[in-house]
């Protein structure tokens, strides 16, 4: 099925995602803890360089996996869509026989460049986050020379580490203004986008085959935002009269990040 391959492919991504953050809070702590020394002397700033090159090589190896993970992971759910979506209008037999023309070729195109730029963009947020870290704790010696800045330092590295034992790599908002940390957003955007994939192939796929209707799954411990659309019939393009539209249930909150949610198609009885 296509949401267990969804889980599949999202639990892969995340045990990346744990081990580079894992191996980043580890240099994070180093950092910090360098701070009990003074001044800045060569070692102190050899060492500092050295944990600046090993993020950024870890960065690099995630952007390397977010490219290679991307192309797999859509290429995959994207084609078992529409499968699922030939096989609910003609048969399980049907699954199988068939290409991909053009239309779907593009779509699935768009949909990995999207998916990849979303995960680039976690890149970008957790090079920035460890920049600030650094800049915080930089060895100045004008800081630590003082009784009074010494003590003062001492609290923001002791704030510093309690929160990336608690909390990890943090600074992930998403657009509802939620604070996530690395492995929970990055959790999230995997399952979310690779959703999108799977709706929008058997959404494209039922409208190729001149399919407007589908009916909405349900499922226990719905949030408030889905409740009222389980088991409703929606209009993939909006056009067919009696029936909302696809697009307006997403307005009003279908298919939310995380959202387990999917969609069959559903033919009138004659």
């Amino acid at each position: 099925m296509s949401l267990d391959a969804i889980e599949t492919q999202t639990k892969r991504l995340l045990k990346v995602y744990r081990q580079a953050e894992a191996e980043i809070e580890k240099e994070m702590q180093r950092l910090v803890m360098m701070s009990e020394k003074t001044g800045k002397d060569y070692e102190q700033l050899k060492g500092l360089a050295n944990m600046q090159k090993n993020i950024k090589s870890i960065l690099n190896d995630l952007a390397q996996v977010n490219a290679q993970w991307t192309e797999e992971a859509v290429t995959q759910i994207y084609s078992n869509a529409v499968y699922e979506a030939r096989a609910e209008l003609y048969g399980i037999e049907a699954v199988m026989s068939g290409g991909f023309d053009a239309v779907h070729q593009h779509a699935a195109q768009i949909l990995a460049e999207t998916v990849h730029s979303r995960l680039a963009d976690v890149i970008t947020t957790i090079g920035r986050k460890t920049r600030d870290i650094f800049r915080v704790v930089q060895l100045d010696a004008s800081l630590v020379g003082s009784s009074l800045g010494y003590e003062t330092w001492k609290q923001t590295r002791d704030k510093i580490l309690a929160n990336l034992k608690r909390s990890g790599i943090t600074g992930f908002v998403d657009r509802l203004g939620r604070q996530w940390n690395m492995n929970t957003y990055s959790e999230m955007l995997a399952r979310t986008a690779l959703m999108d994939v799977h709706l929008e192939g058997k959404k494209r796929e039922f409208i190729g085959l001149r399919e407007d209707l589908v009916i909405v799954s349900s499922h226990p411990g719905a949030c408030e935002l889905c409740k009222p659309y389980e088991g409703k019939i929606l209009s993939l393009s909006g056009a067919t009269p009696g029936y909302a539209s696809l697009d307006e249930a997403e307005d009003h909150g279908l298919f939310h990040p995380n959202c387990r949610h999917n969609f069959e198609l559903w033919i009138p009885d004659e």
